[in-house]
């Protein structure tokens, strides 16, 4: 019964979060979109076989581009960039420019993923072959299969592929590769290759293997992200980290409130310097996909996204510094930052402070005089309650030296709120 009453409690608060949350997105269903730019008056999205979206920002339409109708070879398409004046986009083989509505070959025999150098010159990888095009003429090439024994290994040919490229602040490429049982990263200071493969061993090693092309890698403040079916990794000083896998209970994204519960996929920075990663929606837990933001050393995790799988893609808006333009598998989802940050302000749980005393068996909560608990309840995470008991003091410290080591949840509830925080009991 009592479960009953905390679930039916939990039932009336999540839809309050939710309901204030869905106002702050617009959502356009379109195909699974892959890769997104904003380049001022447009939005353009790439897709796996549906060709390529335009959406209107000044009267909210939008116009699809497919083989033979648009001047494209194939409706299987990777990336876009504005380079140069013109909007290119590559499919398996070419690259077009955008140019009065037709697409035009740019570069033919190549495509993949594209970036911007230091030097200013056009970055094209695909699965098996890194280009470097200045003015339309190869500056530099290399075979990436050529990379040394312990470099990569060909999957399955059509399986390979270079999902995307990141720059640092150095000017180093950075390039996340993907085969069908092989995930390696790859890194291009201007001299030398370097491979960071997940079968390596040393400080070369990845923390995880992966096995999704929508693999994606991005240079942020000193270090690299790198997303992955699995998780997120983080590397600093050559050093690879996973830094948020939930499968592992490592959680990394995570703060007084809430934790991102599903697997991150999607990477960007806004214009204001914030990081930000969409996750996935978790088919093994029924978790929904999230947004999280990292400024300032500290998370926020966002729910209440409108119903479709997962975030593939996301890009900060060219002209208004409030919106998040995000690729996903049912279209195009046009996020309010500012929207959200105020929903999260206004419905945020109250919190308290919590200390776990691991030597002794002792959990410490206090500090929630504020919103007058009344009681308190311990669930794992299969929404078993292991622990529960009335609050009659300002203080709590409750035993459980007894309880299996492992993630917990503690609940506070009162007349009119419920504050709730993770905490992991370690075995002895």
């Amino acid at each position: 019964m009592l479960r009953s009453i905390i679930l039916f409690a939990l039932a009336l608060y999540l839809p309050l979060l939710n309901s204030g949350q869905e106002l702050c997105y617009e959502h356009y269903p379109l195909a699974p979109v892959i890769n997104i730019l904003d380049t001022g008056e447009e939005v353009w999205m790439t897709t796996r076989g549906d060709g390529v979206f335009r959406f209107d920002k000044t009267n909210n339409t939008t116009e699809q581009f497919t083989n033979g109708e648009a001047g494209l070879n194939s409706d299987y398409c990777h990336d876009l960039i504005y380079y140069n004046g013109h909007l290119l986009i590559s499919t398996d083989s070419v690259v077009y420019a955008f140019d009065n509505g037709q697409f035009v070959t740019h570069l033919d025999s190549i495509g993949g993923a594209m970036a911007i150098s230091s030097e200013g010159r056009l970055i094209v990888a695909s699965g098996e072959r890194y280009t470097e095009w200045d003015d339309g003429t190869i500056y530099y090439e290399k075979d990436l299969f050529e990379l040394g024994p312990e470099g990569l290994q060909l999957s399955c040919g059509i399986c390979d592929m270079s999902s995307d490229i990141t720059i640092d602040d150095e000017g180093r490429v950075w390039i996340s590769h993907f085969g069908f049982y092989e995930f390696d990263i790859l890194r291009y200071d201007g001299l030398e290759w370097l491979v960071f493969d997940h079968q390596s061993v040393g400080s070369d090693v990845l923390p995880i293997e992966s096995f999704d092309h929508r693999n994606q890698i991005f240079a942020h403040d000193g270090s690299i992200w790198a997303s992955s079916w699995i998780g997120l990794n983080k590397e600093f000083n050559g050093e690879w980290e996973l830094y948020h896998n939930p499968g592992s209970m490592n959680w990394g994204i995570v703060n007084s409130t809430d934790t991102l519960a599903t697997y991150p996929l999607a990477l960007t920075r806004d214009t204001e310097g914030a990081l930000w990663i969409g996750s996935i929606s978790s088919e093994w837990t029924a978790e929904a996909s999230q947004l999280a933001s990292f400024i300032d050393d500290e998370w926020q995790v966002f729910d209440g996204l409108p119903d479709f799988n997962g975030f593939n893609c996301l890009s900060p808006s060219a002209t208004d510094t409030d919106i998040l333009y995000a690729g996903t598998t049912a279209g195009l989802t046009i996020v309010d930052k500012e929207c959200l940050s105020n929903s999260i302000s206004s419905l945020e749980e109250p919190v308290f402070e919590l200390f776990v005393d691991q030597n002794n068996g002792l959990l410490y909560i206090d500090n929630y005089d504020h919103f007058s608990p009344s009681e308190y309840l311990l669930i794992d995470m299969k929404g078993e309650i292991v622990n529960s008991g009335p609050i009659v003091s300002s203080s709590l410290e409750i035993n459980i030296a007894s309880m299996n080591s492992g993630q917990y949840l503690i609940q506070l509830t009162s007349s009119h709120s419920l504050s709730s925080r993770t905490f992991l009991k370690l075995g002895e």
